[in-house]
């Protein structure tokens, strides 16, 4: 494919899932999916992969389970990753939690798939890693840490949502309307 390699959110195989397969009678983008992952230019990490067992993606994409498809191991934190928290936090959303739920907050987040994609992202600087993720950059769901895109735009990580990623791959989808 090309240099880039691309580290895939669990929301976006949600969205695949939900939004393109119902159209892809043909399984011209599954395979696509299913090619790309295996040829590592989609990197599934393996907190994503976790997550893809608990929401019931791997029902649909069982490609996801195969040996040939490599799963990241997940990052453990260091002391640079510590030091950013603070900058990764919600204003205001800590002011809200006790010390100890501030503690237990963050070992959640340092243990999800939005850290794991972010810290590969930060490790892999020589190359061209992008996420793709389908979370806007709003905050609204009340968590302590802000969204992927709006950590990735402060750390100038790139980041591209799941219509963008099939743009910029050129990949086109076409719709047949059936007579009745």
């Amino acid at each position: 494919m090309n240099e880039t390699k691309y580290l895939i959110d669990t929301n976006v195989l949600q969205d695949l899932i939900r939004f393109y397969l119902p159209f892809d009678s043909s399984k011209i983008l599954c395979d696509f999916f299913e090619k790309s992952f295996k040829e590592e230019d989609f990197i599934l990490c393996q907190s994503v992969f976790e997550e893809c067992k608990y929401q019931k993606i791997l029902e649909k994409l069982s490609f996801l389970n195969s040996k040939d498809i490599k799963k990241q191991p997940n990052i453990i934190a260091e002391l640079k990753h510590y030091d950013k928290l603070e900058n990764w936090k919600n204003k205001g959303a800590s002011k809200k939690l006790q010390p100890q739920q501030m503690q237990q907050h963050t070992q959640g987040f340092l243990a999800s798939a939005d850290f794991n994609l972010i810290a590969l992202a930060e490790q892999k600087q020589n190359s061209q890693f992008v996420i793709v993720t389908d979370e806007s950059k709003r905050s609204n769901d009340g968590k302590l840490y802000k969204k992927i895109p709006a950590i990735c735009e402060q750390e100038k990580i790139p980041c591209i949502t799941l219509p963008k990623l099939l743009e910029n791959l050129n990949v086109c989808i076409n719709f047949v309307i059936k007579s009745t």
